[in-house]
């Protein structure tokens, strides 16, 4: 019992009272050894903490991951368990002071993922530390952002593996930790956009226990492996062609269901697009650095922040929405869904189609000498836009996704045809881009 008190009665963690035993097994030189160099990564991460509460929160955390990280084991989030398991991991270790210390540096390594990687925000810089310069370093941190928004714990066991070889100054190590946060990415949105949870985490305890886990063989650990792996597995759901997964992708991919993914999706599908001179209403591939969107910075923005129904979830009676869209359940699907501002989503709310053209079609401007033309247009059918609305329209950043959705025009018309063809453009682009982070 008293173990698990400090002097002032306040209970320890399980980290806290395996450091003693650290420092029995490391001796007298513990203070200068690199033990302490590594247990000083863990102090620092549960120093984050505000309260007795966060530090505990923060110590499940980090040992449900390193338990899976180390052999794929499944560990409870209880005082006692998460105790015998770092004494029992440590004891079996037979006394060898290099495996010791190779223990408590994969455990600092972790704690280091933690502070750099899985608490990263993009507020002092745009990219995740050590991997600046690498091709496609700000999609790595999107990434990140993004599996962080949809709770994804099970990916820090496999990134903060990668990660360790970037702060162990391993060659190669920064590409390849780009690569695997893409190849995360990519692998739980093919998965979680035709499947649901169900088995999930199954898929990375089997990893890790058979072979990329750091009690197995080490070699094992390539973006190579990791990509086949994922591949593999996705075959074995049969989803592993693009044939096979919009079967259910685009029944699945839904405001209602998978909301953060439908955001990602747009995201992907706005990377490097235009619109399609042959479908109004649809987007294309374009040229590189035609349109980036895949950037952490982007995934903050107040601008893309928000979700909006084109054909609204509510229209007011006697709308001029095509009843189909209704009919058939496919308001939430991602093809009705722009990324917008949240003020912004909120004024267009239950208009018409005219009304959010507008909105849109002043997103999407480049030149705002023309916004004046834009707004005659609009008083010669009878439309007007509050000041308020236009200053918030006039004073948001161009928006370059928004012009395949223009290229409708205000005379267009946004029914459920174009619902499901959108759905199915963005699908497969989605598809493209995912498959092409997963090889």
């Amino acid at each position: 019992m008293f173990q698990s008190l400090n002097a002032t009665g306040t209970p320890l963690t399980a980290l806290e009272t395996f450091r003693p035993l650290v420092v029995q097994a490391v001796g007298e030189g513990f203070r200068d050894s690199p033990a302490a160099e590594y247990f000083a990564s863990v102090d620092a991460l549960l120093g984050l903490g505000k309260n007795a509460a966060a530090k505990s929160r923060q110590t499940n955390e980090l040992l449900t991951a390193f338990a899976i990280a180390r052999e794929g084991e499944k560990l409870p989030a209880q005082f006692s368990k998460q105790r015998r398991w770092l004494y029992e991991s440590f004891h079996g270790l037979q006394g060898d002071p290099a495996a010791h210390e190779e223990f408590v540096r994969e455990l600092g390594d972790l704690a280091r993922y933690w502070t750099d990687v899985a608490l990263f925000e993009p507020a002092s810089d745009t990219v995740l530390p050590g991997t600046r310069g690498v091709a496609d370093d700000e999609a790595a941190a999107l990434c990140v952002l993004y599996l962080k928004a949809v709770d994804h714990a099970m990916a820090h066991t496999v990134l903060s593996r990668f990660y360790s070889r970037v702060i162990r100054g391993a060659p190669g190590a920064a590409e390849d930790f780009v690569a695997a946060c893409k190849a995360v990415a990519a692998f739980y949105t093919l998965w979680r956009s035709a499947r649901g949870n169900s088995g999930l985490d199954d898929v990375y305890r089997k990893m890790f226990a058979q072979a990329f886990g750091w009690a197995a063989n080490d070699a094992a650990l390539t973006l190579a492996n990791l990509q086949e792996r994922f591949r593999s597995v996705l075959t074995a759901k049969q989803i592993g062609t693009m044939v096979e997964w919009q079967r259910f992708a685009t029944q699945n991919l839904r405001y209602d269901n998978v909301r953060v993914i439908c955001r990602f999706a747009l995201f992907v599908a706005a990377h490097d697009t235009h619109p399609d001179p042959h479908a109004p209403g649809l987007m294309q591939r374009a040229k590189p650095g035609y349109s980036e969107y895949l950037t952490g910075r982007n995934w903050s923005d107040a601008d893309l922040k928000s979700l909006e129904h084109v054909a609204p979830v509510g229209p007011p009676d006697g709308h001029a929405w095509d009843q189909a869209i209704y009919d058939d359940n496919l308001v939430d699907r991602v093809g009705n869904l722009v990324l917008l501002r949240s003020e912004l989503n909120t004024a267009a709310a239950n208009r018409d189609w005219a009304v959010k053209w507008l909105y849109f079609e002043h997103l999407q401007l480049a030149d705002p000498a023309k916004e004046a033309q834009l707004q005659t247009l609009a008083k010669s059918r009878g439309t007007m836009l509050s000041p308020d609305v236009i200053k918030m329209l006039q004073t948001s950043k161009y928006a370059r996704h928004m012009e395949p959705v223009a290229s409708l025009g205000i005379a267009g018309t946004w029914d459920a045809e174009l619902i499901k063809r959108r759905t199915d453009r963005i699908a497969e682009l989605l598809w493209e881009r995912m498959w092409e982070w997963l090889n």
